[in-house]
């Protein structure tokens, strides 16, 4: 029996290593391996939300904390609020630290047969109580470490992270055209005038509530973004382009609400030509920032989970059909995402929600995302989409060499 009882360990332990159930999923009879697949996303999904909602508290709390933290604030005089800006990126320097080693851990993991592909779908009894544990350490060091160091690394990733994700949405905007192409062209129809009519309506309320007379920069914002969509609009449309490019009336629709919407939201924070009904001199009301705190961790979900998710721009390998499958594994072991820039992403998500805490590091304020270098942020987002989708549109007709099929 004992001999039997050894031969049977034995096997166990030999077989390939994407045979193993993560253990703790086992617990619950969730070992399949899809199923893995999207419960570790689940799991960094509400890791991540947790540590934004800390970061949340903190900023507006902790300058009324009853624990004495002069010992960790050493800001200078002239920067006002400055600990609760530093609590923010000691949230964030945590995440930064967590899933940046996860990423570097995940590098040239591109099978479950790898030893270290486990780090990513299980050992959860270690990385939640590391993941803690790096949030509390991150408290004690001095504030000087995250207004003077990491808050420009900060910076940095945010911007990159605001590239990916225009990258990611003028690719979808292709990829539901491409898609619905052939047996839904009534539902394009329908999504392309819907997406107008909304942009339209956004760049009214910007005439009304945020433009006039002695208001340059705002009429300025509003009208070269009005200028820009048609510009696309109608350059989509054209026979060259056309012959090209497979792009019809979808793709210029999408990137036109977005864009318009990103004025808008860049404007409603300012306070110089603002009549936005609920707006005052001084501040914006509470229901915005609750809105943008939230409208922020959707954005830095839905990046995390469609950077690896079917179809997206940096998908590891694509099957044939032109479809990934990211819930799941491929029969011969693949991961068909890769893990390491999964985990990039969940790093510079938290950069930039740690960006729209404390205003891009500028006039940190009670108000959220609503500052000069907000706007100029956005506004530039803005141009840069429509920079880069119609380069998408002229590179087929400059490029002639190169194929873009």
């Amino acid at each position: 029996k004992w001999h039997q009882h050894w031969s049977n360990l034995v096997q166990h332990r030999t077989k390939p290593r994407r045979s193993q159930p993560m253990a703790g999923v086992c617990e619950f009879e969730l070992c399949g391996q899809k199923l893995s697949f999207r419960l570790s996303k689940v799991i960094y999904l509400v890791l991540f939300v947790l540590s934004t909602v800390a970061a949340w508290i903190l900023r507006d709390e902790v300058d009324s904390a009853p624990v004495d933290l002069d010992y960790l604030n050493d800001c200078p005089a002239d920067q006002p609020r400055c600990e609760s800006r530093a609590f923010v990126l000691r949230m964030a320097f945590a995440n930064t630290l967590f899933f940046g080693v996860l990423s570097l851990l995940m590098l040239g993991v591109r099978t479950m047969d790898n030893s270290r592909f486990a780090l990513h779908d299980s050992w959860w009894g270690i990385k939640i109580p590391v993941w803690a544990v790096l949030h509390v350490g991150a408290v004690f060091l001095p504030a000087s470490f995250y207004i003077d160091g990491y808050g420009y690394v900060a910076f940095a990733g945010a911007v990159v992270f605001l590239l990916i994700q225009i990258l990611l949405l003028i690719d979808i905007a292709y990829a539901m055209y491409q898609s619905w192409l052939e047996n839904m062209k009534p539902l394009i129809l329908a999504l392309s005038i819907f997406c107008y009519v909304v942009a339209i309506g956004f760049v009214a309320l910007e005439f009304t509530w945020f433009s006039g007379a002695g208001c340059a920069r705002n009429n300025f914002f509003v009208a070269f973004n009005l200028l820009l969509c048609a510009g696309f609009t109608v350059l989509s449309l054209i026979k060259p382009v056309q012959e090209k490019v497979s792009v019809g009336i979808l793709p210029p629709a999408i990137i036109s609400v977005f864009n318009c919407w990103t004025i808008m939201s860049a404007l409603i924070g300012q306070t110089d030509c603002n009549q936005f009904p609920a707006s005052s001199q001084d501040s914006t009301p509470g229901w915005i920032n609750v809105v943008t705190v939230l409208g922020t961790i959707l954005v830095g979900a839905w990046m995390c989970l469609r950077s690896s998710g079917q179809g997206a721009v940096f998908s590891l390998t694509t099957p044939q059909g032109g479809e990934t499958k990211a819930d799941s594994a491929g029969d011969d072991g693949n991961a068909l995402y890769n893990l390491s820039f999964f985990h990039l992403i969940f790093l510079l998500a938290n950069m930039y929600v740690a960006m729209q805490l404390t205003n891009w590091g500028e006039s940190f304020t009670d108000n959220i995302d609503n500052s000069n270098a907000s706007m100029w942020i956005k506004v530039a987002s803005s141009w840069v989409t429509a920079v880069l989708y119609t380069w998408s549109l002229v590179a087929p007709l400059v490029l002639k060499n190169r194929d873009f099929s």
